[in-house]
């Protein structure tokens, strides 16, 4: 079975991590793909269907805000990652 998508990973982990656990595939239903995955616009829109509040905060990962996590990490080659703690 070929890994998950990244956004769509971190989509599943975020919804589960709030007790609001959904399978990713029915949160994305008639919402547009791009190569098999979702783009972080509509991962919001995504997470919005679960009752969650997402923002696009484009802060380098060492800047990252307590106060905003957990956080979505993307990466430029289209990584993304759940960022859940970090160092003062």
């Amino acid at each position: 079975m070929p890994a998950p998508a990244p956004l769509f990973a971190c989509l599943e982990s975020l919804t589960r991590l709030h007790g609001r656990a959904c399978d990713p595939v029915d949160l994305c239903a008639g919402l547009p793909r791009e190569d098999g995955d979702i783009s972080p616009e509509v991962f919001i829109r995504a997470a919005a269907r679960a009752g969650l509040v997402c923002r696009l905060h484009p802060l380098p990962a060492d800047v990252a805000d307590p106060t905003l996590l957990p956080a979505v990490w993307l990466g430029r080659n289209g990584e993304a990652g759940l960022l859940l703690g970090c160092d003062p």
